[in-house]
Order: C-alpha cells, then sequence, then structure tokens
C-alpha cells in the first residue's frame, strides 16, 4: 500500500475480481444476498503495486462530515494500537473503532466458547455501558452544584448528551449493522427517559424493532438482529416477572435493613444478577446461534459472570476516559488501565474455553427454526398464562431437530469439493487440498468429527474413502451405491461407466451419461443452484455380492439392480439456492460455468498446459 494513505483517497492497480459466494450449504449464511444490500458486486485481491490517483469527492456536508470522522477513526486506531500493544490493543480497537483485524483465530474460538464473543463487536453491550458511563459521570459531577440540580432536570440533561454521546460512538465505530441497530434501541430508551415514560419495557423494544426494520428490513434475516432483539426480550421478559415477585421476598427485605447484612446481600445480588442475565440472554440467543453458527457456549455463564465485571469496571469505562483524555496526550493512562483489564478478560476466556464441551448441536432444520422462533415470542411476549403455549412448541422443535436427516453427499457450488458422510460421522472428501473455509464451515454445520483425505495412488483405501486414478475419484456410500467425479470432459465416460452418481464438473463437453438410471450433478447445476445436498431417504442397502458364485448368477444381478434402482430413486437433492430467482442470485445465470463456457485461464496457464500435454519441457522446445 502507498504510504501515508488516507480514507477518500484513489487507489489505482491491477485487481482480480470474483463472483459473489452463494451460501456454503443450503440455509447458510448468504454474501451475496448481504453484499446485495450493501452494494458490493464482488470480492478479489489486488496484484501487483497500487499507486494513489486523484478522484472527484463529494462536497456536500455530509459527505465532509463522514470523511471527517473517517479519518479520524483512522488516526484513533493507530493511537490506540500505540498506547496498548499486542493483541489486546486489536481487541482495544474493536471495541472503540470497530477494526478486528489483529485478533488471531484462537483468541475468537476462546471468547466463542466462553460466551464472550459478543463483546468483540459493537453492539449493546458497549452501547449501554458508554452510556451509562456518561450519564454516570454527569450526575456525579452535577451533584457538586445543588443550586443548578436543584433548578435543572439532571437526569434528563444526562440522557440527551447521553445520546449525543451515543451517536458520536456510533459515527466513530463505523456505523456497523449491530451498532446502528443498538443504538436506536439506545436513543428510545433515553429519549423515554426524557419523557418521563419507562425506560426498558416491551413497548420500546418493538419501536425499536420497527425502526430497525423499516432502515434495514433484510436484517430480519440475520443473526445479529435475532439473537440481539431475543435476547433483549428475553431479559425484559424475565425482569418483568421477577420484580413483580421480588417484594415477597420478606426475608431478604428484612434483612437488608441491617448493616452487617446489607453488604453481602447486595453482593450475592450483584453477582446473582450477572448470572441470571447470562442465563436468560444465552439461552434465548442460542436458539439462533445455533442455526446460524451451529455452535452455542455450553460455559457462557462463567465465562460471562467473570469476564462482564471486568469489562464494565476496567475496560469500557477507561476506554471512554481515554477518549476524553486524548486531546491532553493523558490517554496513555486509561488506555493502560484498559488494556490490563482486557488481558484478564483474554486469560478468563482461554481458561473457560480450555474447559468446555463442544457446543455444537448438530445441523438445526428451518422448521425447527421457525417453531422454535414462534414459541419464544409466545413464551415471552404473552402476559397471561397463554404463554405456556409456547413450552409444547419449543418441545416440538427440539425433537424435530433430534430426528433431522442429515444429507450424506454434499457437492460444493463451485465442484471442486465433493463430501461423503462416513458411517463413523466422518467426511470422505475427493480432494487433499480443499476448500478451508468450506470444510470449516460443513464439519461445524453437520458436527463432523474427522476429514478423511482420499487416498493415494497404489494405496489400500479405507471403507467409503475416495480413491482416485486418471482423473476420476470414486467412493461407496453406506447403503453400497458408488459415487464417481470427474472434472476431465474425456473421463466422462469413465466415471459413467463406474459411478451410479456421477458429478460432472467440467463446463465444456457433453454432461450426461447414456444409461438414464445414473443420477448425473453437472457443474451447470452447481453454478446456478449453488452447493448441492444429496439425501438418500431408502434404507435398503444396495445388495453386493458375498461369494464369487453369487458375483455371476442372473438372480443375483437382476436383485442388484433392483435394490440399486430403489436406494437411487429415494435420492432428494437440496440446492443452497433455490426458486424463484432472486436479484442477488440473478448474477449467477452469467457465469461462465452457467453458460457451459470453461473457466477462464491465462496465457501462461494454457501455454504449460499444452507444453504438459505435447511433451515439451519449455516452450521453446516445441
Amino acid at each position: 500500500m502507498p504510504r501515508n494513505l488516507k480514507v477518500g483517497d484513489g487507489l489505482k492497480g491491477l485487481v482480480h475480481l470474483r463472483p459473489q459466494s452463494g451460501p456454503m450449504r443450503p440455509g447458510n449464511y448468504d454474501f451475496a444476498f448481504y453484499n446485495y444490500y450493501r452494494g458490493v458486486g464482488a470480492s478479489g485481491f489486488v496484484l501487483g503495486k497500487l499507486e494513489t490517483l486523484p478522484v472527484a469527492s463529494d462536497t456536500g456536508p455530509v459527505a465532509t462530515i463522514l470523511l471527517a470522522i473517517a479519518n479520524i477513526r483512522q488516526q484513533l486506531t493507530q493511537r490506540i494500537l500505540r498506547n496498548i500493544r499486542g493483541e489486546p490493543g486489536d481487541i482495544a480497537a474493536s471495541l472503540i473503532t470497530g477494526q478486528r483485524d489483529g485478533i488471531s483465530d484462537a483468541t475468537n474460538s476462546a471468547f466463542r466458547l466462553s460466551g464472550l464473543s459478543h463483546i468483540l463487536s459493537i453492539s449493546g453491550f458497549h452501547m449501554a455501558l458508554v452510556a451509562a458511563t456518561i450519564i454516570g459521570s454527569l450526575r456525579a459531577i452535577m451533584a457538586f452544584f445543588p443550586g443548578f440540580s436543584a433548578r435543572f432536570p439532571v437526569k434528563k440533561l444526562s440522557a440527551v448528551i447521553a445520546l449525543v454521546g451515543s451517536a458520536f460512538y456510533l459515527l466513530l465505530s463505523g456505523s456497523d449493522v449491530a451498532a446502528q441497530r443498538s443504538f436506536v434501541m439506545l436513543a428510545v430508551i433515553l429519549l423515554a427517559v426524557t419523557v418521563d415514560r419507562a425506560a426498558i419495557s416491551m413497548r420500546n423494544l418493538a419501536i425499536a424493532a420497527l425502526i430497525t426494520t423499516a432502515i434495514s428490513p433484510h436484517e430480519i434475516l440475520g443473526p445479529s438482529f435475532q439473537m440481539s432483539y431475543s435476547a433483549t426480550a428475553a431479559l425484559i421478559a424475565f425482569y418483568s416477572w421477577w420484580s413483580r415477585r421480588q417484594g415477597r421476598l420478606a426475608f431478604q427485605k428484612g434483612a437488608s435493613n441491617h448493616l452487617v447484612l446489607a453488604l453481602p446481600i447486595k453482593a450475592v445480588n450483584h453477582i446473582g444478577t450477572i448470572a441470571m442475565t447470562s442465563v436468560v440472554a444465552g439461552t434465548a440467543s442460542s436458539i439462533f446461534a445455533a442455526y446460524h453458527f451451529n455452535n452455542t457456549a455450553p460455559f457462557g455463564l462463567i465465562g460471562n459472570a467473570l469476564a462482564l465485571p471486568v469489562i464494565s469496571v476496567f475496560v469500557m469505562p477507561f476506554a471512554v476516559l481515554g477518549l476524553l483524555a486524548m486531546p491532553f496526550d493523558l490517554d496513555w493512562l486509561p488506555f493502560t488501565v484498559m488494556g490490563r483489564g482486557i488481558e484478564v478478560v483474554i486469560a478468563l476466556a482461554k481458561m473457560v474455553a480450555s474447559r468446555s464441551p463442544s457446543g455444537n448441536l448438530g445441523l438445526m432444520p428451518q422448521g425447527t427454526l421457525i417453531l422454535m422462533s414462534i414459541g419464544l415470542v409466545m413464551l415471552l411476549c404473552l402476559s397471561t398464562r397463554l404463554r405456556l403455549c409456547g413450552i409444547p412448541l419449543l418441545l416440538g422443535a427440539a425433537f424435530m431437530m433430534m430426528r433431522a436427516q442429515e444429507p450424506q453427499i454434499i457437492v460444493s457450488e463451485d465442484g471442486k469439493l465433493v463430501a461423503l458422510r462416513t458411517d463413523d460421522s466422518n467426511l470422505a472428501v475427493n480432494r487433499a487440498s480443499g476448500s478451508a473455509f468450506t470444510l470449516n464451515n460443513w464439519q461445524q454445520g453437520y458436527g463432523i468429527n474427522e476429514v478423511v483425505k482420499p487416498s493415494k495412488a497404489g494405496a489400500p483405501s479405507k471403507e467409503m474413502q475416495f480413491e482416485c486414478v486418471e482423473k476420476v475419484c470414486t467412493a461407496r456410500e453406506p447403503g453400497g451405491l458408488i459415487i464417481a467425479y470427474t472434472d476431465e470432459a474425456g473421463r466422462r465416460q469413465a466415471a459413467c461407466g463406474e459411478g451410479d452418481i456421477v458429478i460432472l464438473a467440467y463446463s465444456t463437453g457433453t454432461a450426461i451419461c447414456e444409461d438414464k438410471n445414473i443420477l448425473v450433478l453437472t457443474k451447470r447445476d452447481l453454478a446456478l443452484h449453488g452447493t448441492a445436498e444429496i439425501s438418500l431417504n431408502s434404507h435398503e442397502p444396495v445388495r453386493l455380492p458375498s461369494t464369487d458364485r453369487e458375483n455371476g448368477s442372473q438372480a443375483f444381478l437382476a436383485e442388484a439392480n433392483s435394490s440399486r434402482a430403489r436406494r437411487l430413486q429415494s435420492v432428494i437433492i437440496n440446492y443452497a439456492v433455490g426458486p424463484p430467482v432472486r436479484p442477488w442470485n440473478a448474477y449467477r445465470m452469467y457465469s461462465r460455468a452457467a453458460r457451459n463456457i470453461e473457466d477462464y485461464k491465462s496465457r501462461k496457464r494454457v501455454n504449460a498446459a499444452r507444453n504438459q500435454t505435447s511433451g515439451c519441457e519449455k516452450p521453446g522446445d516445441c
């Protein structure tokens, strides 16, 4: 990158752009869908060196302000990283400016398993702490001026100033979707304070949800919206129920009047409140975490109970103080305390994660998510005993999830990776070096223990392991059908002769098998419809010969062909991108694979392949 680069500068260089990527599996995160609403049409990387280029910038007042804030955000990130070294500095930058580039995969995994991943993205927790710090500081300062406090509504003034500060924090953090949603919710609460209404209520949450839906309606389908609003609704519903019963605790009410018992009771209540908040919010949001990320945090209660006090006392308040002290060049002191607090949080997260079991509950069908969502809404929003009607729906959804049948075969949307689910919950793949991102996604989504690479040429292959010979890879699924794969048009006959389910992953040439009983999946099918899941509903395996005499008998062949046909007829293919065609999927129809055009190859690669075919070691030898 060129030196002294600023936000808004133009860049010139050679880039390699690729089309959008669809879901890694049906029901998974759709990159094309969310990028469509962000105005992103392609992704890629830079080839070579970039040069600065003068570009015409928008001279409007809004654009000027946003550009200035973006430059402040960039400079602020660099200043934070200078004061807080290492990974704690990267986490501090993510908490203040929303930039998470330097956080390692190990730390991200530790935060996820310990239930603390929500603190790495700017959300309602951070907005609430910023607003609480501003309100608490202002009211404490105004308390030193009793004349002013007696004449003016100090609480309302603090709420208005906190709203302005939170808006600045929103702009400073990059205005991510989660941060926008959190700001809307906080703004409704602070405005309710200024008009003497209940700050936290289900009505205010509904208003915030309506505003968020009007601004970004597509976010309703995203994990951020679902997890945030479900957790907030659960907390409001629970504490509304709890506050009505808290007055019945006569012992606590009487004991709190004694000075000796007051402090221990308050400490126990504070710890219990943190624990209960984590349980209630984590339970409600875990439904959507299990669906979108195939992950829950079994020890999230412990992780939040240990880390949230540190974050609330030593991290976020000192982040605000660091920003306020920055003009006086005294930010090093608050940021030092903040860095030490983040180090403690990282240590706690890794300690909890090292003892946490796997939180992967397996594949969650869409029907299960819908039933659980309806049951959760009934349980939280109904005010009478009718709310108990949501419990059978939740139980039914859990039963449906336990009965869900996972696919036996998965084919990636680019046709390069084929995976076969084995009897021992492993995943046999056709490539020794497949896409790590895709494989990790499949492992989490389908609850896979291990990925089994194909056997090497001449080496004995394990049961249900892919064996690749001369551009044709074959494997036998648990029911006896043979899966054959090739990405060479010239090996079509060999693949069709060996397989019952054939994947022809090339763009040019004939892509059918003469035998109509063979199930054929082409690269064009995958280009149009995305990743394919193949499920076999028949429990009857294909009959295989047990003796040489049986192998040659006509009766056996007839029975084997009959069982093979019945098993093939039970095949159900579920694509990640189904009909009807949506605007964010329209680009798929114009891809080279969808039009049966060979993938683009550079002249260097074409010459290398031609030389290899003709036996020439160098281009000049031919």
